[in-house]
């Protein structure tokens, strides 16, 4: 699949939905694409699109999703029941799911302000925590100053409570 189907793909499939602030969806999935690299820029359309259950990994297979991105794709993809920590664990496995990853988080995490405090003060914790993992698990793929100074000021108001968003979703071990 080209970039071009992919983001009519991504646009049909998430026609009328739209974000924590309530701009048209389609917008986030655009940002996200800009900031990838070329070869990046297809997985990087249809990042939400599983997740979100428009589509199966069958399905963009039929459609002529490469089986390079479906691997990408199905990484990016939280599971049903899967918690945030054990998701953005998995993802290390596959460096082009870390990079796309973080330009997510860094479009989500950079808009944060604007949401209600509520809304900040939940999901702060959980986006600081997250790239916390890639920063530390990446292997230097994934750096801090990589991320726009938006995403930067917000990291540096939650980071203190990164760890215990992760520490509360670990098992208890006897």
């Amino acid at each position: 699949m080209n970039l071009e189907d992919a983001f009519l793909f991504a646009a049909q499939a998430h026609r009328g939905q739209v974000d924590k602030q309530g701009q048209p969806y389609i917008l986030h999935l655009m940002t996200v694409v800009l900031a990838c690299d070329e070869a990046d820029r297809v997985v990087a359309a249809l990042h939400d699109v599983v997740e979100d259950r428009h589509a199966t990994l069958e399905e963009l297979r039929a459609r002529g999703v490469s089986e390079g991105d479906l691997i990408v794709l199905d990484a990016l993809s939280r599971r049903p029941k899967e918690s945030y920590r054990d998701y953005i664990l998995r993802l290390l496995g596959t460096p082009r799911a870390i990079r796309i990853k973080a330009r997510d988080l860094d479009h989500n995490f950079g808009r944060l302000s604007g949401l209600a405090p509520r809304d900040q003060l939940r999901l702060g914790p959980r986006y600081a925590a997250a790239i916390g993992a890639l920063i530390a698990l990446s292997g230097g793929a994934v750096q801090l100053d990589q991320f726009s100074a938006a995403t930067r000021e917000q990291h540096a108001r939650f980071a203190a409570h990164a760890g215990d968003f992760l520490r509360e979703a670990q098992p208890v071990r006897s």
